[in-house]
């Protein structure tokens, strides 16, 4: 009886797939396992077969080699191979023997099959394919793999979500504006905060240091993408000035955009963007007149700078005399009503600005961050001052009776003409490009499109921070003569007016237009807007452009009143006289085209007429 049960007991164990003749594939197949584990179940309960999933296995490392038979080849099979695995799938699932497993190291000690990527299961499922002939694919065979595959997938599953925890979702940080406002003025003027300045500055604002350093991040990414767009829109305006726009054109013939979602129906302007009634390529009758007039009230001064012309100003108190700057690192004095050079004198470096502080003093500063006064009776000048980086803008502010300087090393500073000395140093959020003093309010232009307008009577804050209205980046930038707002260019062909008034109602009154645009063939060719100068007496101004045209526009009626005749190249700057009977014209390339031949830079005195500055009447 008891050599019946045993050998009862091992013949499943012979049919059963897992002998080493089936593995080698030299005995009929086996039957399929599902009808064998229900068969078999019975007879392994209580038996040595049923403990085999809670005792510890040693762990094989077997390599995958193949065994050679008559023409074909299989890898030995590793998931099946481990006897713990067998046991695994004939444990009865009583609760001591779980718990037991549950306390027992052996389910840690995972097969190496459980330890390969998907990668490696894929290959190796691939070579089965390849190894395989015809005859090995077999239905039972494949139920076989497929019922390994499942458990396979199953384990690599529950494994997996093992592995991964779920995470935490975070909550965000929503900050006020008055927090927003503190956090943007400290980052204005400190980009990095130290661990006492960080846990200060979270003490004032209620907040976690980790809050103020992820925002600080957060505002530093915003900060450099902000500089790499400037930096491509700078290059971009160096590397050509005409910017063709062949699809869609910007502008027709009537004013209308042709499309209503492309470029210039996303600007900020566009909502309030003029059609001004006279186009650069259609010519008025009083175009006519003033081309008609160029011989006789207009000529050309001798002794012109070598280089490109960066600045004309007139001086306050009179018409006679002009201040120029130039690339060739001198300032020079003009005597337009003779058309002779009074003197020169010079820096180590080109000369971005200059101003007449009175009808005897000037200030000039450049590309060697150096601030100098010169003295126009005796011919001799003083160093008041450096900036760290090249000086963009000087100013002077009578109302106050100060120098104001603006730097690529984003500050303004202010300078006491009398002692000299610098009266204060405030730091701006970016380079500052261009400057303009309306009365005591300082309105500033610097990179990423930015304006703030200051009291220089209180520079402890910024009274209004702004942001342009036009899409691109801006050229220049100067007050109102009755001190009630400003008039802002781009280099993509556009002007804003603004005002200084922060009230809704005013507000409503800001407009931009298009200007400086040529049309040929149907392409559009767009050009910056390089100078802005104001009539003093009309509040009209002018605009010059690197399409070498001047215009003279009527911000009050939204008109334009005349254009002059094409110069030889850009024009760079315009300044009127106190009187508005002159108008300087700096027609001087700005090397849009990189280093190419161009026409000679000069200085053009034209006398103008109250038929081309004067408002029309409605």
């Amino acid at each position: 009886m008891a050599d019946s049960d045993a050998q009862e007991t091992r013949q499943p164990a012979k049919d059963s797939p897992f002998s080493i003749k089936n593995l080698l594939n030299i005995e009929d197949k086996p039957t399929k396992p599902k009808s064998f584990l229900g068969s078999s179940k019975g007879v392994f309960e209580g038996s040595f077969f049923s403990r085999l999933g809670d005792l510890s296995f040693p762990r094989f490392e077997l390599p995958a080699q193949r065994i050679g038979l008559s023409g074909q080849y299989l890898e030995r099979a590793s998931t099946w191979w481990y006897p713990y695995t067998l046991g695994a799938h004939l444990r009865t699932g009583g609760s001591e023997k779980a718990n037991l497993r549950e306390a027992s190291p052996a389910p840690d000690r995972r097969s190496p099959d459980l330890q390969k990527s998907d990668q490696d299961v894929k290959e190796e499922s691939a070579d089965d394919d390849v190894a395989l002939d015809e005859s090995d694919a077999e239905e039972p065979k494949k139920e076989i793999l497929d019922q390994e595959d499942d458990w396979r997938r199953k384990t690599d599953t529950e494994l997996d979500s093992e592995k991964k925890p779920c995470r935490k979702k975070k909550t965000r940080t929503v900050f006020s504006r008055s927090q927003v406002f503190q956090l943007e003025s400290t980052f204005d003027i400190k980009r990095y905060l130290s661990s006492s300045e960080r846990a200060g500055l979270a003490a004032s604002l209620h907040l976690t240091e980790t809050q103020v350093k992820i925002w600080f991040q957060n505002r530093r990414n915003k900060w450099k993408r902000q500089l790499a767009a400037e930096l491509e829109a700078a290059n971009l305006s160096h590397a050509a000035a005409q910017r063709i726009v062949r699809v869609p054109i910007l502008y027709h013939e009537n004013g209308a955009p042709e499309t209503s979602g492309g470029p210039a129906a996303n600007s900020p302007g566009s909502q309030s963007l003029l059609a001004f009634p006279h186009h650069i390529d259609s010519i008025s009758s009083e175009l006519h007149q003033t081309e008609a007039m160029t011989g006789s009230n207009e000529y050309k001064l001798n002794q012109g700078p070598e280089d490109s012309i960066s600045a004309v100003k007139f001086s306050p108190s009179t018409a006679q005399f002009l201040l120029v700057s130039s690339w060739d690192c001198t300032v020079r004095l003009y005597d337009v009503g003779g058309n002779t050079m009074r003197m020169k004198y010079q820096h180590t470096a080109p000369v971005l600005d200059c101003a007449f502080y009175d009808p005897t003093h000037s200030w000039s500063g450049g590309l060697d961050a150096q601030l100098k006064t010169h003295d126009l009776n005796t011919d001799q000048d003083t160093i008041v001052g450096t900036h760290d980086a090249p000086i963009r803008c000087v100013e002077y502010c009578p109302e106050v009776n100060v120098m104001v300087t603006g730097s690529w090393d984003r500050s303004v500073r202010l300078w006491d003409p009398r002692t000299p000395c610098n009266a204060g140093t405030f730091t701006q959020p970016e380079k500052v490009y261009t400057l303009s003093v309306a009365g005591d309010r300082l309105i500033v232009g610097t990179a990423g499109r930015r304006v703030l307008v200051w009291d220089l009577r209180n520079m402890g804050y910024v009274q209004q921070r702004r942001e342009s209205s036009l899409k691109y980046q801006t050229r220049c930038i100067r007050a109102f003569p009755n001190k009630q707002g400003y008039v802002l260019s781009s280099i993509e062909g556009r002007v804003a007016v603004e005002y200084l008034d922060p009230s809704q109602e005013v507000q409503k009154k800001k407009y931009a237009f298009k200007c400086h645009r040529l049309k040929e063939d149907g392409i559009e060719h767009v050009y910056p807007v390089n100078a802005i100068s104001f009539h003093s007496v009309h509040n009209t101004f002018a605009t010059g452009g690197s399409d070498g045209f001047v215009n003279i526009w009527d911000p009050f009626n939204k008109k334009r009143l005349c254009q002059f005749h094409r110069y030889p190249t850009s024009i760079a700057s315009l300044a009127f006289n106190n009187d508005g009977t002159m108008l300087a014209i700096a027609a001087s390339y700005m090397h849009e085209k990189g280093d190419i031949n161009h026409p000679e830079d000069a200085i053009f005195i034209r006398q103008v007429t109250d038929a081309e500055t004067k408002p029309k009447s409605t």
